[in-house]
């Protein structure tokens, strides 16, 4: 039955009966498959296969090679799905969905040298080109970053597809529901293939879902779907073929569940603990890919109506041609999975005599590059020494890199608070720069609940008098003005932040908000996942993105009032702006956004409406990384440290304490951006001998640990002590209690003790 669209509803879509025979005939005929085509396809599912079992091989543990394969071993006719889509579509991999890119195009070779981590290749450059993305490791995080780069398109008029591959395990990720929701709330023109090969390493489909097929959550979601017989190229095709048409045409996604089996292990280094039962591999291969096609292509129906004279001898020329005499090596358990019993035959040697072997070629070709690489420490060392410099060095986008004066109306603002700096450096970011774009929750139609994506009123009769009426609460929402690069999302800090790295790999810089820092942790694995791509990609592709953290103690309830830096401190290419000033509110966020890289700006709420000073706005001067330490107040006797908030208490703190003791004179460091400085804060510590570090989270694991650890580390510091090091954070406990948030935060008081007691000590 079909459900009125011509998609099939209720049952399994399916053209190749698993005997060869074709099930639909008008389908079949309306495919745009030529017989020269559906031969390329056969052997390219075989060379695969072939290259899948010698593979897993190689990675047996004994043989001490490779060091882990995971493979499709038994899914090839899912690959059939890129022949429906265009050069211009993007294909998104899990690790075991290495059969997508040769049948693009691409080499054997390049997936053989990611997996026998071959330090001498350059794989990348081959997958890019290919439009594939390089291969994912952690399962499902790549398929919301689908969503995001099909919105990219979308938003710049681009007509292209998405399609992210990935597992029935996949589909109890919360990525994968984050990548549904958004795709549908946005109509994101992604095609989701959900290869349903009924295992996640030992578990099965029962342990994933509650419905009878993940076509059914998917159309929960609103997403028309698709069931599909996973071991039919054709069926997949023309599913394909139909979910990219629905995509571009209706502006919608389009899921696709493929169901088969997987005939290898989940990995070459987590086997088949417990032996699946016999009966259930033989019905498997009985309903195998190749097999069947196989059968169709020897059919009198291919023969008379398409002119496809294929015979045994056929099929045996063409497996021999692909993998020659390691047919012969492979075991009889292994040879079986090739599903002919003619393999088994010694009379079938005499096809193999004079004949190469180009997928045994590849093989050997890379295992010896491979086996050359890791004799070679220097070259080990020369990529880490590069991957470390990739993530130190500053990266602005071109864009910026001589960006011009603008002239700003007004450009300077008397008394401006730090939530107006925020609002103009988003304003003035898409102003100049259309590709910025800003997403979270509640910051398009009411400006965000700290009126932050919004300008001020008296700033809108000056700049935009023409949107005076659309003024809500005194606040305009700059997507009043700039509709197209501002939307809210669902309430999802995994999504946003996922999302919003899809967007940047499709040449978008997304400014991202959570309401508050707390619920932060919820998107730590995106976040890293953020951090990690530009590795990832050898910084060939830029990744920006800015990440807004309104944070710090205050008088909120739980998780509302949270300052997390040091959870991020460990973490390779992160960049934290913490600006103090309403100069550096504007200035920084404007820098975050010239920048190549991921930055994480945290705005402290209880300086948002308290703090005023005038504001000059101006272009980015220099990269976020420069910011680096601000020098507040000069000073000989004692340093002092702090971020955010804190600096402004450190600030009272020390002219009490100068007060008090006639005669000190203490030096202040603002921390604008970690990673730190380590020159400034060394060479002012060796200058006055003494060191308090103050800051918002606790003392153990806190900022303050880094730079104590800093300055002990250093020679020229330590030689310089003259008392011990202060640290002062909030307690080791959770803000539960709004009335008692003052205790949670180190005041100008204790700041005042701890500078006093340092400079007494004797």
């Amino acid at each position: 039955t079909t459900n009125g669209d011509g998609f099939m509803a209720g049952e399994m879509f399916q053209i190749l009966r698993p005997d060869g025979a074709i099930r639909d005939k008008a389908v079949f005929k309306n495919l745009g498959l030529s017989a020269e085509e559906k031969i390329k396809l056969y052997r390219m599912m075989a060379a695969i296969r072939i290259y899948c079992i010698r593979a897993e091989d190689e990675a047996q543990p004994f043989k001490d090679r490779m060091t882990l394969f995971i493979g499709p071993l038994g899914e090839e006719a899912v690959a059939a799905s890129v022949l429906a889509l265009f050069p211009k579509d993007k294909k998104y991999t899990y690790g075991r969905y290495h059969d997508i890119h040769p049948m693009c195009g691409g080499q054997i070779s390049t997936v053989l040298d990611i997996f026998y981590e071959n330090l001498n290749a350059d794989p990348l450059a081959d997958l890019l080109a290919k439009k594939v993305s390089p291969f994912y490791v952690s399962v499902g995080s790549h398929v919301p970053h689908a969503v995001g780069d099909a919105l990219a398109g979308k938003l710049s008029g681009k007509s292209y597809v998405t399609v992210p591959y990935f597992g029935d395990g996949a589909m109890s990720r919360t990525d994968v529901h984050s990548a549904l929701n958004f795709a549908a709330v946005f109509g994101a023109p992604t095609i989701f293939v959900c290869r349903n090969n009924a295992f996640a390493i030992s578990e099965t489909n029962e342990l994933q879902k509650k419905t009878k097929t993940f076509v059914e959550r998917a159309e929960g979601y609103g997403i028309k779907s698709m069931l599909v017989d996973g071991n039919d190229p054709f069926a997949v095709y023309e599913a394909t073929k139909r979910a990219r048409k629905h995509c571009l045409e209706q502006g919608a996604p389009f899921f696709i569940e493929t169901v088969g089996y997987r005939l290898g292990p989940h990995t070459t280094k987590v086997y088949q603990i417990r032996p699946r039962p016999q009966e259930e591999i033989e019905r498997a291969i009985l309903n195998d890919c190749l097999r069947r096609f196989r059968a169709y292509l020897m059919s009198r129906e291919a023969k008379e109506e398409e002119g496809i004279e294929w015979t045994d001898d056929s099929d045996k020329e063409l497996y021999f041609s692909l993998g020659g005499k390691l047919l012969f090596s492979l075991s009889p358990a292994r040879k079986h999975l090739l599903g002919f019993d003619w393999l088994r035959e010694e009379s079938g040697r005499k096809f193999y005599e004079g004949m190469g072997s180009p997928v045994g070629e590849i093989i050997e070709a890379s295992k010896k590059s491979f086996e050359g690489a890791t004799q070679s420490l220097e070259r080990a060392q020369e990529l880490v020494g590069h991957f470390v410099e990739g993530h130190r060095t500053p990266r602005t986008g071109e864009l910026y890199k001589n960006i011009p004066q603008t002239d700003f109306n007004p450009e300077t603002l008397a008394e401006a608070e730090p939530r107006d700096a925020i609002g103009l450096a988003l304003y003035d970011s898409i102003s100049f720069d259309k590709s910025v774009v800003l997403i979270g929750e509640d910051v398009g139609d009411i400006g965000g609940v700290m009126r932050t994506t919004a300008l001020d009123k008296s700033h809108v009769e000056k700049m935009l008098p023409e949107f005076k009426e659309r003024i809500l609460v005194g606040y305009l929402p700059i997507k009043e003005k700039f509709p197209r690069n501002v939307f809210d999302t669902p309430l999802d800090e995994s999504g946003i932040v996922a999302i919003g790295l899809g967007l940047a790999l499709a040449g978008m810089r997304p400014g991202m908000e959570f309401q508050f820092d707390g619920f932060n942790g919820i998107a730590y694995h995106q976040i890293e996942e953020f951090l990690r791509m530009p590795q990832r990609l050898d910084w060939r592709v830029p990744v920006p993105g800015v990440l807004r953290f309104p944070c710090g103690v205050n008088k909120a309830i739980e998780y509302h009032q949270t300052t997390s830096i040091p959870r991020f401190m460990n973490l390779p290419g992160v960049i934290m702006a913490i600006p103090s000033t309403v100069q550096d509110f504007y200035d920084m966020l404007r820098a975050a956004f010239a920048s190549d890289k991921l930055v994480l700006v945290f705005e402290h709420l209880g300086l948002l409406k308290t703090l005023r000073e005038n504001l000059i706005r101006r272009n980015p001067w220099q990269p976020i990384e420069a910011f680096g330490t601000r020098k507040v107040k000069e000073g000989n006797d004692i340093t002092v440290t702090a971020y955010g908030k804190l600096v402004h208490e450190c600030v009272k703190a020390v002219e009490e304490a100068e007060k008090e003791r006639s005669g000190i004179s203490v030096e202040i460091l603002d921390i604008r951006v970690l990673p730190f400085s380590e020159e400034q804060l060394v060479n002012s510590v060796a200058k006055t001998g003494r060191l308090v570090c103050v800051a918002e989270e606790p003392v153990f694991g806190g900022t303050a640990a880094e730079l104590a650890s800093e300055v002990f580390a250093n020679e020229t510091s330590f030689g310089s002590l003259r008392s011990p090091l202060i640290r002062l954070g909030s307690p080791g406990a959770y803000q539960l209690h709004s009335r008692i948030y003052k205790y949670y935060s180190p005041t100008a008081e204790q700041i005042k003790q701890a500078i006093l007691k340092s400079v007494d000590f004797k």
